[in-house]
């Protein structure tokens, strides 16, 4: 009977959940609005009274207004502690002494990288607790582990490719106390947050590739969460397996973060701060580059010739206390304008010299038109400004002597004079200890080639002549390039072409001395 009767009923009302929300709406509107005055210093509630709504809403109004003045003081006095830390920052900043920075720059990379890693964490933060908002289950739902994920590691890591690890741990104390303070954390958190910095200045030093940035992100995320279990067993309440599971994983998954975000961001800083790193300079220096390859191809003498002046640069670099890979790297591209006009260079030249067949003033050009050529090709391949620096300064002001003396001849037979500025490189002189080295390899390499008694002593002489020449010409008079300095470069250099240049024990039987036979002739 039941099963017929409800078979039968109809519904004649629905729920319209829009038309209720509406009306709602619009009695709230029509509701008188009420104010109510407490003045200073009355009593809402005294002890043993009874408790009624009214007495909660005034309370409550009560506390906003308090909080509101105890957040403007916070505020206030947070902006007084971040401007007494940035004061200290700026200070101790002062104390590092970097190759590639001056201060003023080093401060606002310094500077940008904490404000950039803070503005991080706050948005990672938001989305973090978005995501946890979405969960139902435990521990998913709980903001409190995807802290763990937070990119805390992320501008000590940046700093140390860019600035080196003297100046990530300069910023890494600044950074841990504005972060704790930004998040509220406790002594775990803040632990967190310092030892996860510092783990991540070890691993990133070793990183010299883009692919050796993964592997320091790997490696932090497993220190990450190793570090999660250890601050998580000194608890009075240590999770249970599957909360703390979770929670490592988090802490892994934030050390592939940090390395996401390096690698994302790290282009553009170098190309803000204009600052080459070895990362960049390990790109530079494979040698199956398009711009290597072209050059070998072109211009084989002159491939040969920048390798040869790289291994030099190498060792002088090691013995002054300079990077070694810029010097040998920035050698593989100082002489790339000569792939404009390879034939006229005497290291591309195999029987005819096309400089027979043109006037001096002429050939002057086209060598001081590789200068230009090559700072064209460097900018158009974006090669880093430190680099594109020394294509100018490795000739500095030198005088191309062979077209002078060749100038002075001709002029002798019309009775002319020649000056030497036309016959000069257009500059600037070198700038740096590291384009000071490049100018005197290039020359001492390729006036090695010329000796035919290449003994060490004779080499010595060499060196010494060149080293001689050069300074008295000048060149040095806008570096900081010291005598004791020089005297190392001079040993080094010395080494390296005696290591070339070494003898060797004679094949018994063989005189390779002797005139070759006639090759036979080749089959049709």
């Amino acid at each position: 009977m039941r099963r017929i009767v409800e078979g039968m009923i109809v519904p004649n009302a629905t729920f319209d959940e829009s038309m209720t929300k509406s009306s709602q709406e619009e009695a709230v509107r029509n509701v008188d609005h009420v104010l109510r005055k407490l003045k200073k210093g009355k009593v809402v509630l005294r002890q043993g009274d009874e408790v009624g709504a009214d007495h909660l809403f005034q309370i409550e109004a009560i506390r906003k207004i308090s909080s509101t003045g105890s957040s403007t003081m916070q505020t206030i006095g947070m902006a007084f502690l971040i401007g007494i830390l940035l004061t200290i920052f700026v200070f101790f900043v002062r104390f590092i002494s970097l190759n590639q920075w001056s201060y003023l720059r080093l401060v606002g990379f310094l500077t940008l990288t904490l404000t950039v890693n803070l503005l991080m964490l706050k948005a990672s933060w938001y989305v973090c607790e978005s995501v946890s908002q979405s969960f139902l289950a435990s521990p998913f739902n709980d903001k409190t582990y995807f802290f763990y994920l937070l990119p805390f590691a992320y501008g000590s890591m940046l700093v140390t490719i860019l600035a080196g690890e003297r100046c990530a741990q300069l910023f890494i104390i600044f950074f841990c106390v504005l972060a704790g303070q930004s998040f509220g954390t406790d002594s775990y958190g803040f632990f967190y947050i310092l030892i996860t910095n510092l783990t991540g200045i070890v691993f990133m030093r070793k990183a010299t590739q883009r692919i050796g940035l993964i592997g320091a992100g790997f490696k932090l995320g497993l220190s990450a969460a190793l570090l999660f279990l250890i601050l998580q067993t000194t608890r009075q309440a240590p999770p249970d397996w599957i909360s703390g599971s979770f929670g490592a994983a988090l802490a892994f998954l934030s050390g592939l973060v940090n390395t996401l975000f390096v690698a994302f961001t790290l282009p553009l800083f170098e190309r803000i701060f204009m600052v080459t790193t070895e990362v960049r300079l390990s790109e530079l220096g494979n040698l199956n580059l398009p711009l290597i390859r072209e050059m070998m191809i072109k211009t084989p003498g002159t491939y040969n010739h920048c390798i040869a002046v790289g291994t030099l640069c190498e060792g002088a670099a090691k013995a002054v206390g300079l990077n070694p890979l810029f010097l040998r790297v920035a050698s593989l591209y100082h002489d790339i304008g000569k792939t404009v006009q390879p034939e006229y260079f005497v290291e591309n030249q195999h029987e005819v010299n096309p400089h027979d067949q043109i006037g001096t003033q002429q050939s002057v050009d086209i060598l001081k038109g590789h200068v230009i050529e090559g700072i064209r090709i460097a900018k158009k391949e974006y090669l880093p400004p430190s680099i594109v620096d020394l294509i100018p300064q490795h000739h500095g002001t030198k005088l191309m002597r062979f077209f002078y003396e060749k100038a002075k001849k001709e002029a002798a037979v019309s009775g002319g004079e020649i000056q030497k500025d036309p016959y000069r490189y257009s500059g600037p002189k070198p700038q740096t200890k590291a384009a000071a080295i490049l100018m005197l390899a290039d020359g001492i390499e390729a006036a090695a080639r010329t000796l035919n008694d290449r003994s060490q002593q004779q080499l010595l002489v060499l060196i010494q002549k060149i080293i001689s020449d050069t300074t008295e010409d000048g060149q040095f008079s806008e570096c900081s390039i010291t005598l004791s300095e020089m005297n190392r470069i001079t040993y080094s250099f010395l080494e390296t072409l005696s290591s070339y240049y070494h003898g060797r024990v004679a094949y018994p039987g063989f005189d390779f001395n002797n005139p070759l036979l006639p090759l036979p002739p080749q089959k049709s």
